[in-house]
Parts: C-alpha cells; structure tokens; sequence
C-alpha cells in the first residue's frame, strides 16, 4: 500500500476502527493482569455517584465501558457530519480518543463518572449546535440544561460545564432574557422533580469545593497520569493554535462551532488544576476533545504522502505512557 493510501486509511472507517482494536486489546490485557483499579474518586451532588453504578473493576464494568466510549465515538462522527464542523469527513477523532484513553487503564476499563461527563457533554453539544441563530429555541435551551444539571446530581464536575454552556448559547447567538430563563428552569428542573418524588432530600446534597490539584495526585502512582494528561494538554495546545490560523477564513457558524470546542477545551484543562476533587472524572472530556483538534489538524493533511508517520509516532507514545502505567 502506498504511503498517501495509508495516510488517507487512517480517517477512513477502517482507519477508526483499526485503532479501536488497538486500544481494546490494550485495555483487555490490563484488566486480565489487574490493573484497572475501582475508582473512589469524585461522587453526585445528590444521587449516588456513577463511579458506583457497577463494580469497578468487573467485567460488566469493562464491557459497558467499552460500550458507553463506542457509542460516544459514534456521536462524535455524526456531530461532525451532521454540522461539519471539521470541514472535512475525517473520522480519525474517533480513533484517537480511544488510543487516548488507553494510556490510562482504570479510567478506560471501567464505567465511571467521567464517561458518563463526556457523554453528558455531547448530547448538550449537539442540541446546542442544532440551534445556532435560532433565538426562539428556549425549549432546546432548557433541554440543554436540564441534561447537564441532571448529569451534576450524579457527577459533580457537571456543573462546572453549566457556565461554560451558557458562554456556548452566546457564541451561537440564542441567549437573551427567555432563553436565560429556559436555561435557569433546565438546572432547576431535574432537582425539583426528585426532590418531589422523594428520591433525593436536601440533606443528601454534598456541595463542591475548589481545591488546586486534588490530593488523590500526590500518590506514589499517579506520575504516569499526571505525565499523560501534561503530554495531552500540550498537543491540545499546539493543535489549537495551528487550527486557528485556518479557522479564521471560516464562515461565522463554524467559527462558532468550533469555537464552543475551543472554549470547551481551555475550560476542562483549567478545572483539571482546580477541580472539585478529583481530576480524573475530566480526562475523558479532554481527551475528546484534543481528539478532535487533532484530526482537525491531520485531516488538513490527510492527502499528505508520508502524512501517517507523526499519526503512528502520537499513537506509540501513548502506547508507551499505556506500558509505563501497566507495569509502575
């Protein structure tokens, strides 16, 4: 096969789901030498938390995981294809992000809060892009917040994203005086139906705390993660800036689209440093979504003849930081 061909595979059906294997036999031999560890970290505001939904570290745990990150792939490639926000039909991001993920074991092979963030995330995200310049959308507005203030009763970490999703209405100019209303009833929606129904009581509210890199960082094992989610904000950043050089000759809605990704981006690599209490619940997030630059960035190139080297040389690195968690 010819370089360009294998350039060209790479964000190709075939390309995402080569990867996947990759990532899902990675993930497969760290559960069968015990390396993927329950997670205690983050809980709910107010419902048990989703890190306790299945035993972590079981195998029911391992195949929803895998399940849940599948079917987020897949949103991922219909948002794009559905409002091209990459201006290309490259599906690579769903590859990557698995790849991603697999450099840390216990986070991709089990079902936990920060899956369930990133899903959460996405739906608000394409119901949001669905509505751009549509001032009269409040219903969807208060569908957007209502998913996500949901989401916060079960993960915490969600409600950090409500300002960021607020920010999201005025990049896609549907915020004003109704819809801010619309947005205020979706967060309070989800807590006054439970509170009704009696599912939850005012004294099961546990409030989050801002705190500058959670404690949970500072164990003997977590320099792997710590080097993997640094490595990963670094080529989100380099990624970034080469994306804007040609996202400036956009048109104003996918500026707009991808600026929502941008925003989204620098707001969960800030919450990483200050987070409620553990920064792991926002790895899945961020590494959606420095996926998706990526393939931004390497579908401009995708014609390229020797395109797929730095691709194969991100994905041995990861594979290397995957070796170095599997065996610390």
């Amino acid at each position: 096969m010819k370089p360009a061909m294998i350039t060209h595979y790479m964000h190709t059906r075939g390309g995402v789901v080569l990867l996947w294997l990759v990532a899902i036999a990675c993930s497969y031999h760290a559960m069968i030498h015990g390396a993927v560890t329950p997670f205690q970290g983050q809980g709910g505001l107010a419902l048990p938390s989703a890190n306790n939904w299945l035993e972590g570290g079981s195998w029911a745990s391992w195949g929803t995981s895998m399940g849940v990150n599948a079917l987020i792939a897949i949103m991922t490639i219909i948002i794009n294809r559905t409002f091209n926000v990459l201006r290309s039909m490259t599906m690579l991001f769903a590859g990557l992000y698995p790849v991603m993920m697999m450099a840390t074991p216990s986070l991709f092979g089990q079902l936990y809060g920060g899956t369930i963030l990133l899903l959460a995330v996405l739906m608000s995200q394409m119901v949001l892009y669905a509505i751009y310049s549509s001032p009269g959308s409040t219903r969807q507005v208060f569908l957007i917040f209502f998913i996500m203030a949901l989401t916060a009763l079960a993960c915490r970490a969600a409600l950090f994203y409500l300002p960021v999703l607020l920010l999201g209405c005025v990049q896609m100019r549907v915020l004003h005086w109704r819809s801010f209303l619309a947005a205020l009833l979706g967060v309070i929606t989800p807590v006054w139906i439970l509170l009704g129904f009696g599912i939850i009581s005012i004294d099961h509210f546990t409030w989050p705390h801002l705190e500058i890199m959670s404690p949970v960082l500072n164990s003997d094992d977590m320099p792997p993660l710590i080097v993997t989610i640094g490595f990963t904000m670094l080529i989100g950043v380099l990624a970034t800036l080469a994306n804007l050089v040609k996202m400036i000759s956009y048109k104003a809605q996918v500026r707009a689209l991808n600026g929502f990704i941008i925003v989204t981006l620098i707001a969960t690599a800030a919450l990483i440093f200050f987070d409620l209490e553990d920064a792991l619940i926002l790895v899945p997030v961020l590494n959606m979504f420095v996926a998706i630059q990526l393939a931004g960035f390497f579908g401009r190139h995708s014609e390229s003849r020797h395109g797929f080297l730095p691709l194969w040389g991100l994905v041995l690195i990861y594979f290397l930081l995957y070796q170095w968690t599997l065996y610390t």
